[in-house]
């Protein structure tokens, strides 16, 4: 018998994304409506559970894009901040959907929020086309200094992460350099 729950939850359930990159998959992906119902059963059960009451640290999703899934947007309808005082919530994301209106959307969980770690796999439009189908390197961008107006603000660290494959190991020291742009971790 356990006195306390786990301190950490990785929640990778859900593999709908909005982008298909060449290192993850061959197509978008969504999950059924069945899927998504089943998942969100699963998902109540466990934020009401005592497995769920001592997490120090959630990290979503490794397994998908969370602003694209309906699955974990409804999680961050659900919890919040002051509900799980001690929690800090780490968001892995691709960039694409983290919007000023999707930011809003999650705003329960705004003051939980410990890091944003961000795919990116990419230095310039060119390969970032290549790698991260169906993504628009111009729009990550501008979302990229949305997220660092907010890292600024809100004192969270910022993470991007690279993938290091043969269409763009030639890129990896203008990647630090884009990173260093931002002022992220």
């Amino acid at each position: 018998v356990m006195e306390t729950g786990p301190l950490a939850i990785s929640l990778n359930y859900d593999h709908s994304c909005n982008l298909y990159c060449e290192s993850c998959r061959e197509n978008i992906q969504t999950l059924t409506k069945k899927e998504i119902d089943h998942r969100i059963r699963f998902q109540d059960e466990l934020i009401k559970s005592r497995f769920f009451a001592d997490v120090e640290v959630l990290t979503v999703s490794g397994a998908g894009e969370i602003f694209a899934s309906r699955v974990f947007m409804d999680l961050f309808s659900k919890i919040k901040s002051q509900d799980f005082p001690k929690m800090k919530i780490i968001l892995r994301t691709n960039g694409m959907l983290l919007t000023p209106r999707n930011w809003e959307r999650i705003k329960n969980i705004h003051d939980s929020i410990g890091m944003i770690s961000i795919s990116v796999d990419a230095a310039s439009p060119e390969t970032y086309f290549k790698l991260r189908r169906g993504g628009n390197y111009e729009a990550l961008l501008e979302n990229l200094t949305f997220l660092s107006k907010l890292k600024k603000e809100r004192g969270f660290k910022v993470k991007l992460n690279y993938v290091v494959q043969n269409k763009n190991f030639r890129e990896m020291a203008d990647f630090v350099r884009l990173a260093k742009r931002y002022n992220f971790d």
